[in-house]
């Protein structure tokens, strides 16, 4: 499903991601799917998938112990760096 369309490098980004557990798993799915809009030009769609990871990131932290603040942060500063190299602003 997953697999549609991705080279060689993202399907074994993707093979690894099948062996994590649980929300790490998505995270690293969704971190493929990311990179995969970026390297498209699709900067709305790869945003999107931004949010989305910062939501996984913040459940995993909120399951795993705190720092939650630090996280959205962290976040922040690579929307920025992304948006600077992608001369967009996200």
């Amino acid at each position: 499903m997953y697999g549609d369309g991705l080279d060689d490098a993202e399907l074994a980004a993707l093979a690894v991601a099948g062996t994590l557990d649980g929300v790490d798993s998505e995270i690293a799915v969704l971190r493929v799917l990311i990179r995969r809009c970026l390297t498209l030009g699709d900067v709305g769609e790869a945003r999107r998938g931004i949010e989305g990871l910062g939501r996984l990131l913040r459940i995993r932290h909120e399951l795993t112990g705190p720092q939650v603040g630090q996280l959205e942060s962290s976040l922040n500063r690579v929307l920025d760096v992304l948006g600077a190299e992608l001369e967009v602003a996200l």
